[in-house]
């Protein structure tokens, strides 16, 4: 299930265009980011963590809560690939 809607850089100042890109893809495991990212999942989890940094939380469960109590999209199971 995903939710729709596009996350505006007036939404997240501050946020680079990888981490816009990322907090979409928070909710899924670090592997399945990568693969969406064609990242390694290393590389998931400096962006998650410098994403829980600009929000000022801790852990990536936190920085869902406060994303979506901004009303930013976030895919929140895995969806087939065509």
């Amino acid at each position: 299930m995903m939710f729709q809607g596009p996350i505006q850089p007036a939404i997240l100042p501050g946020f680079t265009k990888r981490e816009r890109e990322m907090i979409h893809l928070l909710a899924l495991p670090r592997k399945i980011a990568a693969h969406r990212l064609a990242c390694s999942e290393s590389n998931v989890k400096a962006i998650s963590t410098n994403i829980c940094h600009k929000l000022g939380v801790s852990d990536r469960q936190s920085a869902l809560v406060r994303l979506a109590a901004a009303g930013v999209a976030i895919e929140v199971t895995e969806t087939q690939d065509s």
